[in-house]
């Protein structure tokens, strides 16, 4: 690993605790929220939440630099945009409007995959 790669993966973990601490609050929302927690059948079905391990940190590095990309310890935070995720399950595809609506009203960023 080189000296630059560790000093990023140093500055995600002096910050590695901002992050855990916003997904544990996204994961919060989604298991608690009255509109698709409550019920017989809650629409939200499990929520799973990750935080990127530094081995994968230092693969994404180098996919991006080897794109022709500059990655450094103070640009990595607006170059690298999945340093933590949640995933939502839910059964039904005809459940996904409650959740966007929740979504929306929180004024979330999301990625969606199918």
């Amino acid at each position: 690993m080189t000296d630059h790669a560790q000093k990023i993966i140093e500055a995600f973990g002096a910050s590695q605790h901002e992050f855990e601490i916003f997904m544990e609050g996204i994961s919060g929302l989604f298991r608690k929220h009255p509109k698709i927690s409550v019920g017989p059948f809650p629409v939200v079905h499990s929520v799973k939440s990750r935080i990127k391990s530094n081995d994968h940190l230092l693969d994404k590095i180098q996919r991006k630099q080897g794109e022709g990309r500059e990655i450094t310890s103070t640009n990595c935070f607006r170059e690298i945009t999945d340093f933590a995720g949640v995933r939502i399950l839910h059964l039904s595809q005809n459940d996904f409007g409650k959740i966007k609506e929740v979504i929306d009203a929180n004024n979330i960023t999301v990625a969606f995959l199918f």
